[in-house]
């Protein structure tokens, strides 16, 4: 797995208008790209680093290649300098891992799993109702004055 660091510095006027621009327009582009896994943006300010996770190499070089210059494009207006972006290889990952992991257990449960049985839909309680914490229901004991 490879992974893109982007670091900008935005015009503090235009933070909103950043955001509003990585998440309307740049996140389903590039969520749209071959080999994408992943994307966390963070925020501290007018700071901005967005790390993208791809599948292979070859995906985050045509990512680079084909749709980053674009978004670099768009964004020239509201950051002080052009988006810095570097690439790096994982090494290690927790997340991702994890993630694939319990896909793949869910895949061997499913194909090993007996169907489901019907369950028949019980009717709604009446009346108000409370839920704890610990989905204990409330009583109507009173509770001493500390």
């Amino acid at each position: 797995m490879y992974t893109r660091v982007i670091q900008a510095t935005i015009r503090p006027k235009r933070v909103a208008e950043f955001k509003d621009t990585v998440t309307d327009h740049d996140l389903p582009i590039i969520r749209s790209q071959p080999g994408f896994v992943d994307d966390v943006e963070t925020y501290a300010g007018n700071q901005f680093i967005s790390l993208t996770f791809w599948e292979t190499e070859e995906d985050a070089e045509r990512f680079t290649r084909d749709v980053f210059p674009r978004i670099a494009a768009r964004s020239g207006p509201l950051v002080v300098s052009p988006l810095e972006a570097k690439a790096y290889k994982v090494e290690q990952d927790t997340v991702h891992t994890l993630r694939s992991e319990t896909v793949e257990t869910m895949e061997k449960t499913q194909q090993t799993a007996e169907p489901a049985v019907p369950v028949r839909a019980q009717p709604a309680p009446r009346g108000p109702q409370l839920v704890t914490a610990f989905n204990i229901p409330a009583t109507d004991a009173k509770v001493p004055a500390a």
